[in-house]
């Protein structure tokens, strides 16, 4: 009779275990193949990376090197539509609120379409269409004359 049960709950015990990893496998290959949901105005992702790693480089007033420095790495997770702006600190705010934007230096880019293959972005009021995994460059709108300005390297990734 013991033995029994024994087996009993054994069992049970393997078929939840089986489950929960059925489940794990399942979400890990939908949201990495099949993450995107038809739009009338093409497809449209449900789940996009966009890898930000600022920079700042420049020179003085002279034409000197004022050296090279990096900001902190971000990862942001995007959609259609998204916009980015840059704070004085040399951060990117996703969709800010409408009362903080006047504190911000300015609109930095906005995404406008995330295809299956591409992505088009409004980058300082330019559409630039960026294939995914592929770096690009984006500036800020704060000008330094005498020191370092901030560059962005960017990388967007299904």
């Amino acid at each position: 009779m013991r033995n029994t049960i024994l087996r009993n709950i054994g069992i049970i015990i393997g078929v939840i275990i089986g489950l929960i990893v059925i489940l794990v496998i399942g979400a890990l290959v939908y949201f990495r193949y099949f993450a995107f949901v038809p739009d009338k105005g093409g497809m449209e992702a449900t789940y996009f990376l966009l890898k930000v790693n600022p920079y700042n480089s420049g020179t003085d007033e002279f034409g000197k090197s004022v050296g090279y420095g990096t900001g902190e790495s971000r990862d942001y997770e995007i959609a259609n539509g998204d916009v980015f702006y840059e704070d004085f600190n040399d951060t990117l705010v996703q969709n800010p609120k409408e009362s903080e934007i006047p504190n911000m230096i300015g609109l930095l880019f906005k995404v406008i379409s995330l295809d299956e293959d591409k992505v088009t972005l409004l980058i300082n009021q330019e559409e630039r269409t960026v294939m995914y995994g592929e770096e690009f460059v984006v500036y800020s709108l704060l000008e330094v004359r005498d020191g370092a300005s901030t560059g962005y390297r960017m990388q967007i990734t299904p």
